[in-house]
């Protein structure tokens, strides 16, 4: 599991303890538990033994709840289980990518799908060809666009979606 505090202006060797602390505990009744401080305001926690996505689920949203009562906003990925400690290492990229992604998930996220997500091709001229539509006052294309755009992301679930989105409506803004 891979711990992040939300804000790292406000994080401080204080708030790294207490968020330790706080998930060491909660996390103990599933088996041994391993923390380490990979950056400033992230902690990677290693979980030996056996448990369920959906139970871990639940235990960092009523702990991410009680560090969110002491101000300290927090997000979490949770990787993938594996059977060997010698690949530990393919978890850990695995969550690592997802990281990069964290600002699409949003603060207070719980990731629990890694390498779910299913890949979108946006094709790069959308936003232009759309712009161009908007600008010449083709109602017909730019609904034919923006009809093939959100087709092309039905039931599907990529971060990127969110971000090609976003720098679609500022397009149009």
């Amino acid at each position: 599991i891979l711990c992040k505090v939300d804000d790292m202006d406000c994080t401080t060797s204080d708030t790294i303890q207490q968020c330790h602390k706080v998930l060491e505990n909660a996390l103990k009744f599933l088996g041994e538990v391993l923390c380490i401080q990979i950056d400033k305001n992230k902690l990677l926690f290693l979980l030996c033994g056996r448990h369920e996505k959906s139970d871990l689920f639940d235990v960092l949203q009523k702990n991410q709840q009680l560090l969110t009562d002491t101000g300290i906003s927090t997000s979490y990925i949770v990787g993938d289980t594996q059977s060997r400690l010698k690949n530990i290492n393919n978890s850990y990229y695995a969550m690592r990518k997802v990281m990069f992604m964290w600002v699409c998930y949003g603060r207070k996220s719980i990731v629990t799908h890694i390498g779910e997500e299913e890949h979108v091709d946006i094709p790069s001229n959308t936003i232009s060809n759309l712009i161009g539509s908007i600008n010449a006052g083709e109602k017909e294309k730019i609904e034919s666009i923006l009809g093939q755009t959100f087709d092309s992301f039905q039931g599907k679930r990529d971060p990127l979606i969110s971000i090609f989105l976003l720098q679609l409506t500022l397009s149009i803004i």
